[in-house]
């Protein structure tokens, strides 16, 4: 006996084939359970992140929208009226946005579109005086030069106003601080210390922009918009008015405009990131006109 377990004992310090196949079978099945996992740790960390990044992009969107309108206001202590005269005076430019109250939306805007605007998308038109003070001296009809120490830059909205008129005009170049010159001056006179403010329109639209589409703001009818958030799927508005939700209208709508004088309470706005819905009420300040 000792003798055979002298002669043999190397087959029984070793790895019979049976036991070889079986340690590779258990190998290929634990390392396939590796692979799983990972795959499968992958996807759900791939699903985090895109989850975070579309919160995040829903979050950006809707502080945005609430910045520009807790910063909206009515443009001067004269209100800010349809009957009153709002006069355009900037050559070349046909969208008036004083014809609109301070908080306004719509599916679509008279004499404004905006380039590559996604159809069946709303727009956002938010406005108002970023700064304001009164003319140091009068101003005569048709003077190009506007008496102000505001600092206003070329290209920025002017906005001159009474009791009876407003007047929209566009700066030139950079104001002095003294004076800034506008493309064309007021239709009728003003008196010294007659309101003055740099005004500002903000129109927020969805833009097709190449194989997606993204939340676009358009600022002082300029040529072109500035991105605000990439790959939104859809943008609708809707507004709170006597105790009922109801979808935008056309701006041509008989008596619609002048509904969000003081008629719409909120907005609540609609709208769509990879592939997941989001919502956000906005409450308008009342309007004490």
């Amino acid at each position: 006996m000792y003798r055979y377990n002298e002669l043999f004992g190397k087959k029984y310090s070793g790895m019979s084939l049976i036991q070889l196949l079986v340690g590779i079978v258990i190998g290929v099945f634990v390392t396939l359970i590796a692979v799983q996992m990972y795959f499968v740790v992958r996807d759900k960390y791939g699903t985090v992140i895109t989850k975070m990044d579309s919160n995040s992009k829903a979050l950006m969107l809707s502080q945005a929208l609430r910045t520009a309108i807790d910063d909206a206001m009515v443009p001067s202590p004269h209100g800010f009226w349809p009957w009153q005269n709002k006069a355009l005076r900037i050559p070349g430019q046909s969208f008036n946005p004083l014809l609109y109250p301070p908080i306004y939306a719509a599916s679509s805007i008279d004499n404004f579109t905006p380039y590559n605007h996604v159809s069946g998308t709303d727009l956002l038109l938010v406005q108002g005086v970023i700064a304001h003070g009164g003319t140091t001296s009068g101003v005569s009809a048709n003077d190009t030069t506007i008496p102000t120490t505001l600092s206003i830059s070329d290209n920025d909205y002017v906005l001159l106003s009474d009791q009876d008129n407003h007047q929209l005009m566009r700066a030139n170049s950079d104001s002095t601080g003294a004076q800034v010159s506008v493309l064309q001056g007021p239709s009728i006179d003003f008196a010294t210390d007659s309101f003055v403010g740099h005004y500002q329109t903000l129109i927020f639209y969805l833009r097709q922009d190449g194989s997606q589409t993204d939340l676009f703001v358009n600022i002082d009818d300029a040529s072109a918009g500035q991105e605000v958030i990439e790959d939104v799927d859809d943008f609708q508005v809707e507004y709170y008015m006597n105790g009922t939700w109801q979808s935008v209208q056309n701006a041509s709508v008989s008596g619609y405009v002048n509904s969000w004088y003081k008629s719409v309470q909120a907005i609540r706005v609609k709208y769509q990131i990879e592939n997941k819905n989001y919502s956000v009420v906005l409450v308008l300040k009342a309007n004490s006109l």
